[in-house]
């Protein structure tokens, strides 16, 4: 990373804006990676019988699901799709409604503005 002016925040938005981030790892391949390494994480935790809850992580895992499938669809059809974002809060509540047994919770559709 290019930090020689102390700029740290403008050279990660600039790698994120390419989609390079971690030395050139994909921005997708990094929330996969994060994805299966939260779900690895709380599963130990919870299965040894520590502290922990499933709201969070579940929050968690289906950001990064929902990002990535996000970027996935806006890399295949880049004009009829909504921000990565959006499809990152359709995972959260997605995941959330699977974990705590609610499947048929309505989930809420955020507006999330025309760009």
């Amino acid at each position: 990373m290019d930090t020689k002016n102390g700029n740290l925040h403008e050279d990660l938005k600039n790698r994120l804006k390419r989609g390079v981030v971690l030395g050139g790892i994909c921005a997708a391949v990094a929330f996969i990676i994060l994805f299966l390494l939260k779900i690895v994480a709380t599963s130990l935790t919870i299965g040894s019988g520590g502290s922990g809850g499933i709201f969070a992580p579940s929050l968690f895992i289906g950001a990064m699901l929902g990002t990535t499938v996000g970027y996935a669809f806006g890399s295949l059809f880049p004009s009829i799709t909504a921000p990565a974002s959006a499809y990152g809060i359709a995972g959260m509540a997605a995941v959330f409604a699977g974990a705590a047994r609610a499947p048929g919770v309505r989930q809420l559709e955020l507006p999330v503005g025309d760009n």
